[in-house]
């Protein structure tokens, strides 16, 4: 029964982008943790009104980042001429 409860165990969302801040240079993290869970990105559950994220959804995220699943075509801005 421990073993089952380590495998699951879930740290509170804000303390996990505190963690992952420096690999998300240049966003909000807590808008952009919920543009993430808008889109089905990051998977998190609701204990007592507050947001966790249980183990296998941070390896379930890492997976699909890894393997490109939230990639897009960078778009470079066109320049104004004056």
């Amino acid at each position: 029964m421990v073993a089952a409860r380590a495998a699951t165990c879930a740290i509170p969302l804000s303390k996990w982008l505190v963690f992952i801040r420096p690999s998300l240079a240049g966003f909000d993290c807590p808008l952009t943790a919920w543009r993430f869970r808008k889109r089905g990105w990051l998977q998190t559950v609701n204990i007592a009104g507050r947001q966790y994220i249980t183990s296998e959804g941070i390896a379930k995220f890492k997976q699909r980042a890894a393997a490109g699943d939230f990639a897009k075509e960078h778009k470079t801005p066109k320049r104004i001429h004056s």
